[in-house]
C-alpha cells in the first residue's frame, strides 16, 4: 500500500531551475565564445560562377579533344552548335534550381520537372541527332568504342558534377536532395554535350547509352549526395 504522502507528492509544485547569475552568464559566454571567428560564407553569384567554371573547364578539355582529331566540318560544327543550345539549358537550370536562396527557388514542382524531365528530353535530342541505328546485337558486337567513351564521359561528368556540388556544399536546409539531383544534372550534362564533340560516333545506341546515360547516373547520384553534402 502506498501511504497518504506518497500520494500527496505528484500534487506537489515544481520549483524553478536555479539561474546562473549575471557573472556567471558572462563567464560562460566569453569560454564558449573566445576562439570562434566570424566567417562568411559565399555570395550565391559567386557559387554560380563557380559551377559555370567547373563545367566550362570539362566542356573546354573536350572541345580541345574533338578539334584535335581529324573530323568533317560539319559534323564538328553540328555538335558544337547542340552544345551550345545544351549549354543554355545548363544555365538556365542553375539560375531556377540553385543560384537563388532556399526558398526564393522556383516552386519544387518546376525543379522536379527539370531534373526528370530535361534527361528525357536530352534522349530525345540525341536520337534526332543520330545518323544511324544499328541492331542491338550488332552494336554490343561492333561498337567496341562505348565502353571507352562512356568512362570519358562518367569522368568528365563527375569533376563538373562534383565541383557543383562542392560549391553549393550546406547550402539548402529545404530541399537539399532536389538541389543536389540538379547539380548533377548540370555536371552530367556538360559531360555528355562536350562528349559529343569529342566522339565521332553517331549511332543511337552509342549515343543513349554511352552518353546520354551517364545524365541519368549524375542526377541519381546528385539526389544521393545532395541530402548529406547541401543540407547544413
Amino acid at each position: 500500500m502506498t501511504s497518504s504522502r506518497d500520494e500527496l507528492l505528484p500534487d506537489l509544485p515544481w520549483r524553478d531551475a536555479p539561474v546562473p547569475s549575471a557573472e556567471v552568464s558572462r563567464a560562460i559566454q566569453q569560454t564558449c565564445t573566445r576562439d570562434l571567428a566570424k566567417a562568411k560564407g559565399l555570395a550565391a553569384w559567386q557559387r554560380a560562377m563557380l559551377s559555370v567554371l567547373a563545367s566550362g573547364v570539362v566542356v573546354a578539355a573536350l572541345f580541345a579533344m574533338g578539334l584535335a582529331q581529324d573530323r568533317h566540318d560539319a559534323a564538328l560544327r553540328t555538335a558544337f552548335f547542340g552544345a551550345a543550345g545544351w549549354g543554355v539549358v545548363h544555365l538556365a537550370v542553375l539560375v531556377v534550381g540553385l543560384a537563388r536562396p532556399p526558398g526564393k527557388r522556383g516552386s519544387r514542382e518546376l525543379r522536379w520537372a527539370l531534373a526528370l524531365g530535361l534527361p528525357l528530353a536530352f534522349f530525345a535530342w540525341l536520337a534526332l541527332s543520330a545518323s544511324s541505328v544499328l541492331p542491338f546485337g550488332r552494336f554490343v558486337a561492333e561498337d567496341t568504342h562505348a565502353p571507352v567513351c562512356g568512362l570519358f564521359t562518367l569522368v568528365f561528368g563527375a569533376a563538373a558534377a562534383g565541383g557543383t556540388l562542392l560549391a553549393w556544399r550546406r547550402t539548402d536546409p529545404l530541399t537539399p536532395g532536389l538541389s543536389g539531383a540538379l547539380a548533377g544534372l548540370c555536371g552530367g550534362l556538360a559531360g555528355a554535350t562536350g562528349i559529343g564533340v569529342a566522339c565521332p560516333t553517331h549511332e543511337a545506341w552509342h549515343l543513349w547509352l554511352a552518353h546520354g546515360s551517364t545524365v541519368v547516373v549524375f542526377v541519381l547520384a546528385g539526389w544521393l549526395l545532395g541530402r548529406k553534402w547541401l543540407a547544413p
